[in-house]
């Protein structure tokens, strides 16, 4: 259901902290006398704690033991955002500081915590760099730490729409970021910067100014970057150069990621599209191997090293979105926002104007059934909404956005989809687990039992039996149960999505005895199952559309003759 490896170790702050949450977790024992099960969990307490970790641990000691760390998470949060806000005072001839002020007024309008992001052993809070607990860098948090990064106050700036686009050019956008890539910052300030850039270049005024910019020569050298997070930053480079240099109507937005664009894409014969998992990547989700090295930048991603080669006329996509498995991480979308959100994506992209592929991990491909089944019309049950923050202005997609991308699917591969649900939901969601877990929207929604599942079924199966042309359906489950949390050299491992709940109900089904839930997602070789399916369905799609191309050839030809 997520893109986890093992559980992180837990680490006690300080004495009294550990007392208090004896103290706690005695208080929650003592009132499940009743319940066997709760029973039994917590007197699992080493398994519990480092499996929840910072979940649990922290979240519970804001919520229930005073406010000292919720206070000290607040004083940072405001001392930070008061001295970025400053920033500013006389900077009229400062690029930078120009327009990282305007960065964060633009994003003050709508929601910043979405501008949460971790990077290495670091994390970003609204683009402020800060150590995780515990780490190697840091034993706790300094409020007073000066880390900024500018570059992605700026990038998520600049994904807020066209008038934020058109504030921050006018403000001196471009010419601020090539300030900062000029001040050789490291590979995570890179991506950002580059990131910006393919930002701004989605709307017109953004590519005109960035003609001019110095930009485009270095965006050229930098799709073939192998440096250090070069994966994720060739990935942006690429998503830049096509928004540059567009030559037809679509563009690509943040949160679509580039693996394969011929060069005159709108002739494209296919579109295969990639949903990854909670906590999932839109690129190293997909890589052919289990255990990497996040700074090798020649890390082997399949759909773009393998399926890119077999068919290279295809265009191949990665739908990026925020997946917590708990609200303590920050809010989260359910899951008819996801696919609402997924769908403007996609459109703007051009997706849903020639033939789809779905090749979904896990909880992505809940995110496909979703915008099938709405386009259908058969999932009556909907998803609690997303709910606006304020000055934010929700998009939502039309009923023929819907429909231009159901009525181009024609195949969908399922690696480890909690069709029927998952068992974690459901002992995340428990009685006392609910309010000490916090499961998060996509978390909650996959309760096995729950109608919204059921509609989603009946929504996905109507559509592909009925939908001509064919819908080709392939699903694969996990046969190894996965890692989930560590204590010292102990795992504790379980089914995240077990076979009965991984099978679609229809088409294609496998199990893989060898591969655990993660492992789904990543064929060791080209010979594997798993990519030979992909192939397959991919190549049966393109013949079957040719062979719809020459028929509907044929017909027009007929028609003349008469």
């Amino acid at each position: 259901m997520s893109e986890m490896g093992q559980g992180p170790d837990t680490g006690w702050e300080s004495r009294r902290d550990r007392k208090l949450e004896k103290e706690f977790y005695a208080e929650q024992l003592q009132g499940t006398a009743d319940n066997t099960e709760a029973r039994n969990l917590f007197l699992s307490s080493a398994k519990v704690l480092d499996w929840l970790n910072s979940v649990v641990v922290q979240a519970e000691r804001i919520s229930e033991m005073g406010k000292e760390v919720g206070s000290m998470w607040k004083t940072l949060r405001d001392r930070k955002l008061q001295k970025l806000q400053g920033i500013a005072d006389n900077c009229d001839g400062d690029a930078v500081k120009r327009v990282t002020k305007l960065s964060l007024e633009v994003v003050g309008k709508v929601h910043t915590d979405k501008m949460t992001r971790h990077v290495g052993q670091m994390f970003e809070l609204d683009g402020i760099l800060l150590p995780v607990k515990g780490s190697a860098h840091q034993e706790e948090f300094d409020i007073e730490h000066e880390g900024v990064r500018e570059s992605a106050i700026i990038a998520n700036a600049s994904s807020r729409g066209p008038e934020a686009v058109n504030e921050l050019v006018q403000a001196g956008a471009f010419e601020a970021l090539m300030q900062l890539w000029n001040r050789n910052l490291d590979p995570a300030d890179k991506v950002e910067i580059v990131r910006a850039v393919a930002n701004l270049t989605v709307e017109e005024s953004g590519r005109d100014t960035a003609r001019d910019s110095g930009w485009p020569e270095l965006i050229e050298e930098l799709k073939n970057d192998e440096g250090p997070f070069g994966q994720r930053l060739r990935a942006e480079a690429t998503r830049a150069r096509h928004n540059l240099f567009r030559k037809g109507t679509h563009i690509y937005p943040d949160g679509v990621t580039v693996l394969n664009a011929p060069e005159e894409d709108e002739t494209s014969p296919v579109d295969i599209v990639f949903f990854h998992g909670l906590r999932g990547h839109p690129i190293l989700t997909w890589r052919t191997q289990l255990e990497f090295d996040p700074m090798d930048s020649n890390v082997t991603i399949w759909p773009r090293d393998w399926l890119a080669k077999d068919f290279p006329r295809a265009r191949i996509l990665s739908v990026e979105f925020e997946g917590p498995i708990t609200e303590w991480k920050g809010k989260s979308m359910s899951l008819e926002s996801q696919a609402e959100r997924a769908v403007l994506l996609l459109r703007q992209a051009g997706v849903g104007d020639r033939p789809i592929v779905f090749v979904t991990h896990s909880y992505g491909g809940m995110i496909v059934k979703k915008i099938i089944s709405k386009a259908e019309g058969s999932a009556e049950v909907s998803s609690p909404p997303k709910v606006a923050s304020a000055g934010e202005k929700k998009q939502i997609p039309t009923e023929a956005d819907w429909e231009h991308i159901a009525s181009q699917v024609r195949g969908t591969v399922f690696f480890g989809t909690p069709h029927k649900g998952s068992p974690f939901a459901g002992k995340a969601a428990g009685k006392f687990m609910d309010s000490a877990f916090r499961p998060s929207h996509p978390v909650s929604e996959l309760m096995p039992g729950s109608k919204v599942l059921d509609a989603l079924d009946e929504g996905f199966v109507n559509f592909v039996t009925e939908r001509e042309p064919a819908v080709e359906v392939v699903s694969f489950a996990e046969g190894v149960e996965t890692a989930v949390a560590s204590v010292g050299k102990r795992k504790y491992k379980t089914f995240l999505v077990p076979p009965g709940s991984a099978d679609a109900g229809i088409g294609r089904f496998h199990l893989l005895e060898g591969a655990n839930h993660i492992e789904l997602g990543k064929p060791p070789t080209r010979e594997d199952l798993r990519y030979r399916e992909v192939q397959r369905v991919v190549t049966h799609v393109l013949l079957e559309e040719e062979l719809r191309t020459r028929k509907r050839q044929r017909k027009l030809l007929e028609a003349k003759m008469e």
